[in-house]
């Protein structure tokens, strides 16, 4: 999958930036193998986020994949193949997980830089 260059109207700065949809696929993958220790399933929800990464048409795209259905949504819902995850995420999701998720984050972008980059400033 290519970066996908934008002008970033969304947030006002205007800037051109990129959005690395490997790498933000990636970043699920690994929420979903390494930080849960699930396995990965090829389903009807990770062909959903596949199709979403390559059909983004610009910035308002890129930002509900950041924030409407961030990374946390696309693990859960893919794990358990399921759209409908606030019960599930509700029981996974404690103070001490969270806490440990921000380590892993840090320790993914730093390992692999962030998946959306601003290219002028």
């Amino acid at each position: 999958m290519k970066d996908f260059i934008f002008n970033d109207y969304c947030t006002n700065d205007n800037n051109q930036k990129a959005f690395n949809r490997a790498l933000y696929y990636k970043y699920v993958y690994e929420i979903i193998k390494v930080f849960f220790g699930y396995d990965f399933k090829n389903n009807e929800i990770s062909k959903h986020l596949i199709d979403l990464l390559q059909d983004i048409d610009n910035c308002e795209d890129v930002y509900i994949l950041m924030s409407v259905c961030e990374p946390w949504y696309w693990t859960i819902s893919i794990s358990y193949n399921t759209h409908e995850i606030a019960h599930i995420e509700r029981e996974l999701i404690t103070k001490e997980k969270r806490d440990k998720f921000r380590m892993f984050s840090q320790d993914f972008y730093l390992k692999n830089g962030d998946y959306i980059r601003t290219l002028n400033e």
